[in-house]
């Protein structure tokens, strides 16, 4: 998404940010001043210019009528459940709207600094407890990148983590469609899945076989 240039600015400014965090995470409870410091140091790497790139998926390009380059089945989706009937249906009284991405709720969590936390901690007393964890990826994601999250997949630590390390990815249901890392049984405790020809909404963009991928996963079928 981004030129030469614009890739060496941000690099420069990293060390800042990850010194932020670091400084945020020393004090034990939670710290406001200090989280919402790093969101906001952390968030101008996400300012460069992406020459119309879209985040979600870096194949497409920006919709103009949506800056932020959202499918437009999320529109869809808000005028449906903002129909007075449907509303009705559920239960849902006449003074609450649904809103699919809203600037206010993003708002109130990075005032408190929300998104300065290591979140991916919490899976590891689910992986003790014998939680299975599933992550399933669109390759073409810049918003939640592939290498993003196998850093911190690589970090955790569990009972299966040595494994997980050394366990290769291979091709499924062919090579042009994804590639599996499982370990455990079945369709495993801790799989990783990276699915081309998807970005962000992977869903939205593989139905049939992110549909395939949950009935595994449900059933726990093997990936074979």
């Amino acid at each position: 998404m981004y030129n030469a240039s614009t890739c060496a600015e941000k690099f420069q400014a990293l060390p800042k940010c990850l010194d932020s965090i670091r400084f945020a995470e020393q004090v034990p409870g939670w710290d406001v001043e200090r989280r919402s410091a790093a969101g906001e140091l952390c968030w101008s790497l996400r300012d460069g210019d992406t020459h119309g790139i879209s985040g979600e998926d870096i194949r497409k390009k920006c919709d103009s009528l949506d800056s932020r380059c959202l499918p437009h089945a999320l529109r869809w989706t808000e005028d449906f459940f903002g129909r007075s009937d449907v509303q009705d249906s559920l239960g849902v009284p006449d003074h609450i709207n649904f809103t699919s991405l809203s600037d206010h709720v993003f708002a109130e969590f990075a005032k408190y600094g929300d998104i300065i936390q290591s979140a991916y901690r919490l899976y590891e007393p689910l992986l003790r407890a014998g939680i299975r964890l599933l992550h399933y990826v669109g390759a073409q994601d810049a918003n939640c990148a592939p290498a993003g999250i196998m850093s911190f997949l690589k970090l955790l630590q569990s009972p299966f983590q040595e494994e997980f390390l050394r366990t290769p990815d291979v091709p499924w249901p062919t090579n042009e469609d994804a590639t599996v890392r499982v370990v455990g049984k079945g369709a495993g405790n801790m799989t990783w899945i990276l699915i081309d020809g998807g970005g962000h909404f992977i869903a939205h963009d593989q139905p049939e076989l992110v549909k395939s991928i949950v009935e595994h996963w449900v059933e726990n079928i093997p990936f074979d």
